[in-house]
């Protein structure tokens, strides 16, 4: 079968962009097993909440930035809970990347509505 260079490109820009990226422990479980763990087991729940705040604390040192501004561990695991109850299918690592981008919009959102004064 050939793959024309058409159908490469249309798969690269679908894919996720940390898509070529090995996610290592917890963050490659499914939504499902996060689901499973927060409500039957608490010790890998709890690798799990950990796993999210080291991802979320990475994205921040790299981004030099505060993403969760305004939430705290429990606020993120419960935004984390209502994204796998919709979409248990998902990884770990897409719920954390959603919730990002989630709160990215929410901060790029506040700040066009409340500009820095000069």
């Amino acid at each position: 079968m050939r793959v024309t260079p058409l159908v490469l490109l249309a798969l690269l820009v679908s894919a996720p962009a940390y898509s070529a990226s090995v996610v290592y422990g917890p963050g490659a479980i499914s939504c499902g097993k996060w689901t499973d763990d927060r409500h039957n087991n608490p010790f890998a729940a709890g690798d799990d909440v950990s796993w999210v705040l080291g991802y979320v604390s990475a994205y921040n040192v790299w981004g030099k930035q505060d993403i969760p501004e305004g939430t705290d561990a429990a606020g993120m695991a419960a935004w984390i809970d209502n994204y796998c109850a919709r979409n248990p299918l998902d990884s770990l690592a897409v719920a954390a990347e959603a919730m990002i981008s989630a709160m990215l919009d929410v901060k790029v959102q506040a700040i066009l509505k409340h500009p820095p004064s000069k």
